[in-house]
């Protein structure tokens, strides 16, 4: 009983350790982050599906999401859709240009779902994973979406199709952009 209680105690105190060291090495990457720029790859390596001609890669919107996706991750790419919602509702409140970089081994999948979906989102395979190698950006994928100023900056981290409360910080931030724009 008394090995039990211990090695229930033993993990408790180990949990709440990695707990913090984790939250810690998250903020720590957080205020590493912010203000960074973000380098977008040439454009001449990738390819843009489901994108129209005339589709303009920096776009003229003071304001843009960029989001890195692993293709490979089923999941992940259940949640174009979700991507979809978000980017509808902030183009809305003010012209906010998306750009959904996805490395994958295979893009077979993703094609189908894009297809059969109907889904009308900027999707750009990225084969050469040049996003990542640029950016240097870590493994968390919570360090992997970004919403930029013009001069591509990181205003916000977080995938907002995850979190309400990250939606909002986004939105917020999205109306606060546009009002300094107005002033000036």
């Amino acid at each position: 009983m008394f090995v039990c209680v211990l090695s229930l105690c033993i993990i408790l105190i180990s949990k709440s350790s990695f707990e913090r060291s984790n939250h810690s090495q998250t903020k720590r990457n957080y205020t590493d982050y912010m203000g960074k720029r973000i380098l977008l790859p040439d454009s001449l390596d990738l390819v843009f599906y489901n994108i129209n001609s005339h589709f303009d890669y920096y776009g003229t919107n003071s304001l843009r999401i960029v989001s890195y996706m692993n293709g490979d991750c089923g999941d992940c790419i259940k949640r174009l859709a979700e991507w979809e919602k978000l980017f509808k509702e902030y183009n809305y409140l003010k012209k906010v240009n998306l750009l959904l970089f996805i490395f994958a081994r295979d893009y077979t999948y993703i094609e189908s779902v894009i297809d059969d979906s109907k889904l009308n989102l900027p999707v750009i395979f990225d084969y050469e994973n040049q996003y990542i190698k640029i950016n240097s950006l870590p493994v968390d994928f919570q360090f992997r979406t970004f919403l930029l100023n013009e001069f591509d900056n990181i205003l916000c981290i977080g995938n907002p199709t995850y979190s309400e409360e990250l939606r909002k910080v986004y939105q917020d931030k999205i109306l606060s952009y546009s009002s300094i724009d107005l002033i000036q």
